[in-house]
């Protein structure tokens, strides 16, 4: 009765033994069980890092559309400039000067230069490209007469002269229209420097629509939608930091014919 007893004992013993081992070695071998919640509550937490950095971006970009004027994205200074903030190189950038204006005058190739060498992501080709988006940019918001876009690209002085010619055009019921079909001549008169302070004078001929029509109608007051006009001016454009925040200082007609 007694070796019974023993022998119940020891088999419930094996048993709950191996059971423990086999139970531990499937356990081991078998992959693990994924939590679904944790899944999902992981991807919405990366993915809300996604955003927030995504809205960061889109932010920083309508903050620089704003203080470049390139709404434009004025002065978009080119990608390998950008990642790479550029050795400067003395040769290379009177090559590259030389390369797009072959007759550029020895001064503002020397000024050029300068800026280049103090301002990484300066290049004279963007101050060219820019020049030409600002002009576009104050033609088009005269036309459109936006005072808030031509406040954000022209200083106090020349946004008051401005803001005068479209308040007289309004008094009057009329609306000037401005279109520029294309540049004939750009060149940069003079570049001065002095602390921080850059101003850059071009002298430029536009081939352009310009003529006048009355709000109440619609009809040609003056000028012509079809017969284009050259016009001959001096624009100043001016920044006071890194050359990346330019506004226009001043604008002097030449002639026109």
């Amino acid at each position: 009765m007694i070796d019974v007893l023993f022998f119940s004992i020891l088999a419930i013993f094996v048993i709950l033994r191996l059971k423990k081992i086999l139970g531990n070695e499937q356990t081991e071998e078998s992959p693990k069980k994924v939590d679904k919640n944790q899944s999902i509550s992981r991807f919405q937490k990366y993915s809300k890092i996604i955003k927030i950095n995504t809205k960061a971006e889109k932010d920083f970009s309508k903050k620089q559309e704003i203080n470049s004027p390139d709404l434009q994205q004025q002065f978009s200074y080119d990608e390998i400039s950008i990642k790479k903030k550029r050795q400067f190189d003395h040769d290379s950038v009177r090559s590259e000067i030389l390369s797009i204006n072959p007759n550029e005058k020895e001064e503002v190739i020397e000024n050029v230069i300068f800026l280049c060498k103090k301002y990484p992501f300066f290049s004279y080709k963007t101050l060219i490209s820019g020049f030409q988006m600002i002009n576009e940019q104050v033609i088009k918001s005269y036309s459109s007469q936006s005072h808030k876009d031509l406040l954000v690209i022209l200083n106090d002085d020349t946004f008051d002269k401005f803001s005068k010619a479209i308040e007289e055009n309004e008094s009057h019921d009329i609306l000037e229209k401005i279109e520029i079909l294309r540049f004939e001549e750009l060149e940069i008169k003079e570049i001065k420097t002095k602390n921080k302070n850059t101003d850059v004078v071009f002298n430029l001929s536009t081939k352009q629509l310009q003529y006048k029509i009355a709000k109440s109608d619609g009809l040609v007051v003056s000028g012509s939608k079809s017969s284009a006009v050259s016009r001959k001016e001096e624009w100043t454009i001016s920044d006071a930091g890194d050359c990346l925040n330019w506004k226009v200082t001043k604008v002097k007609l030449l002639g026109s014919f």
